[in-house]
């Protein structure tokens, strides 16, 4: 497999990459590392992707931090879920960035990979969001809000979604009201 990985061949790269990901050892990891800044895209998708095996690694978490904020969708989206498994404030900090970027499938996969990680650490920069002057970057966020939210951001969420705040688009109120109902259910359950 690690020969795979030095091949001239893009796609045996890539295929090499995804493998790595299931191997524990440095050997794997370096060879990971160094597919990651592949000149391919895919295969640095994939080699980045594959990095979430390692959550302890300082190297593994710098390049996913760094592929998070720049580069092809597919790399940030990657790197986004990645980092899922890795703890940290400027973890959480790329996610919360991740859940303003122009793409909605780096998005949501930010918001998927903040799920895994205490709303404590999150909940207060979540909730600023609601100010976000492009409402229309908003809906991985608003749904992230409805898993983790409080029965207070559902009244917040209800106001937002209301049938006559004409000062947000409707698909907006329509995520607001999805969202707190989501809160509202999970809060129903608990009692």
């Amino acid at each position: 497999m690690l020969e795979l990985a030095q091949s001239t061949d893009d796609v045996l790269r890539e295929l090499a990459a995804d493998a790595l990901g299931a191997f524990l050892g440095d050997a794997p990891l370096q060879r990971l590392l160094a597919l990651a800044q592949d000149a391919n895209e895919r295969v640095r998708a994939t080699a980045i992707g594959a990095l979430e095996g390692w959550p302890d690694s300082a190297a593994a978490r710098e390049l996913l931090l760094a592929s998070a904020a720049g580069g092809h969708w597919t790399v940030r989206m990657r790197a986004a879920r990645a980092l899922g498994a890795f703890a940290g404030d400027d973890v959480v900090e790329t996610l919360l960035e991740g859940l303003l970027d122009p793409d909605s499938y780096v998005r949501m996969a930010s918001a998927d990979a903040l799920r895994r990680h205490d709303p404590a650490t999150f909940l207060g920069q979540l909730r600023r969001l609601a100010d976000y002057p492009a409402p229309h970057l908003l809906d991985a966020a608003i749904d992230l809000l409805g898993d983790v939210g409080t029965p207070q951001d559902a009244e917040f969420l209800a106001k937002v979604g209301g049938w006559f705040n004409l000062s947000h688009p409707k698909f907006i109120r329509d995520w607001a009201r999805a969202a707190a109902a989501k809160i509202r259910k999970r809060h129903a359950a608990k009692a």
